[in-house]
């Protein structure tokens, strides 16, 4: 025989049939084991998005009471600013109302005496 024509010599088949069964389970396994890895992945990213959601929902409430807070301590402030100015221009506003009547009461007694004066001296 030459090389071409070697004949070919099989291993019993029993033995080839039982590592191919036992390659096929490998393979079975190893799919198994990756749907599983795969699952647990997806778990986690699925708990991963929750909790970043979770986190953003929170961080928006918190970002909305600190926004509410400032606002409610901006109103206080101007309400407070307003106060005071209404106070200061009210005390103005008396000095100046007295500073006049005083004013006037000198100006109405001026006149008065001048009016006694004329009728005195008629």
């Amino acid at each position: 025989m030459d090389k071409n024509n070697e004949e070919m010599i099989y291993e019993d088949r029993e033995a080839l049939d039982g590592e191919l069964n036992n390659a096929i389970a490998e393979i079975l396994s190893a799919e198994e084991q990756a749907k599983h890895t795969i699952a647990k992945a997806e778990e986690t990213v699925k708990a991963v998005q929750l909790d970043g959601a979770t986190r953003e929902r929170d961080m928006k409430e918190n970002s909305n009471k600190i926004m509410a807070k400032a606002h409610d301590e901006a109103i206080s402030a101007a309400e407070a600013r307003a106060v005071n100015e209404c106070n200061r221009r009210i005390a103005a506003a008396e000095k100046k109302g007295e500073e006049l009547i005083k004013s006037k009461q000198k100006q109405i007694t001026e006149r008065v005496n001048e009016l006694y004066a004329m009728l005195e001296g008629k």
